[in-house]
């Protein structure tokens, strides 16, 4: 029978006989599991789909369940939605190698929601899409259930910061297509004073027409002569943290193995990545695990493990996120 039909007393897919609601269910009932005349999981009296003398979709002994009575039947299913306790989930193992390392800490691990996506960018954007995850992460990280995260709008952020023609064109090592900025601090500079907007495109133009447009502000810094020790603390304390470096084939080429980044060398073209995880090699060395923006492909999953040798200047961080939004009229 299709659904909604009660001819026969059958009332669902498979056509099931002999007064039954739907798949499986016998005598007179309503839903999968549920006997005696009952229509929804755990509604008692609610009608449903196919079965005799339903009046609609939950609408529990058809015509005569009154206004009243279905109010508080969502009430109470919407009050005990709210009492019960924000689901904590499971983290993963802390991940070993076959080499013998270890990782000792993980904000991926714990914080998967916020930091599972691998973008695969097509232009130069690796700037854009390392600060916006770590403000995005900086924002929701403490926010339990992941309907109330943020998400940031990346396309408006690059707008403002990518090169003018002419700034392309006097610049014959870059790329007349690519999206390089004039300046990470001149970027850090503005997600703290007016920030980054938050919601996908499609939102933004909606927030326009309104006259209203909302962004998440944070205080980057960056860390010169950063030792090891140092991004271990900053990561932890701070969350995940952004690292420039310079591109080699076998930072191209990197899959399972370790990649120890290079003193960096005038004239080599630069690319940021974050920084979401330390641990210790068999030997007791420091490494980093890092998430590129180079699709899935790159590494494993989009991650690597690096080794920064002595310092370097190349570290940017999230000191502390805005804590209210700013709204333009």
């Amino acid at each position: 029978m299709n659904s909604g039909e009660s001819t026969g007393g059958s009332g669902n897919i498979g056509g099931v006989t002999g007064g039954s609601g739907n798949i499986g269910v016998t005598e007179g009932s309503g839903n999968i599991g549920v006997t005696g005349g009952s229509g929804n999981i755990g509604v008692a009296g609610a009608g449903n789909i196919g079965v005799t003398g339903a009046g609609n979709i939950g609408a529990g002994g058809g015509k005569n369940k009154g206004p009243n009575e279905i109010k508080q039947t969502r009430e109470a299913l919407l009050k005990a939605q709210q009492d019960r306790p924000p689901e904590v989930p499971v983290a993963r193992p802390l991940r070993s190698f076959p080499d013998g390392s270890k990782l000792r800490f993980d904000w991926s691990r714990t914080h998967a929601a916020l930091l599972s996506k691998i973008y695969e960018q097509t232009r130069d954007i690796c700037w854009a899409l390392v600060l916006a995850t770590i403000l995005q992460f900086g924002y929701n990280k403490d926010r339990a259930q992941t309907n109330q995260h943020k998400e940031l709008n990346i396309d408006s952020f690059i707008e403002q910061f990518k090169l003018t023609e002419k700034e392309r064109f006097d610049n014959e090592k870059l790329d007349p297509k690519d999206l390089a900025i004039k300046s990470i601090n001149k970027v850090i500079k503005h997600v703290s004073v007016v920030g980054i907007a938050k919601g996908n495109e499609g939102s933004m133009t909606k927030r326009k027409k309104e006259g209203k447009n909302f962004h998440i502000k944070g205080l980057f810094a960056r860390k010169h002569m950063a030792t090891p020790e140092d991004i271990v603390q900053l990561l932890e304390n701070k969350g995940p943290v952004g690292l420039i470096l310079d591109i080699t084939r076998p930072l191209t080429e990197l899959k399972e193995g370790i990649y120890r980044v290079p003193k960096p060398v005038d004239g080599v073209g630069r690319h940021m990545v974050t920084i979401v995880a330390h641990g210790r090699t068999n030997s007791g060395e420091i490494f980093f695990d890092i998430q590129n923006s180079w699709g899935t492909t790159w590494g494993v999953d989009g991650h690597g493990r690096i080794i920064i040798s002595g310092t370097t200047d190349d570290i940017v961080y999230l000191h502390e996120v805005s804590k209210k939004d700013k709204k333009k009229k």
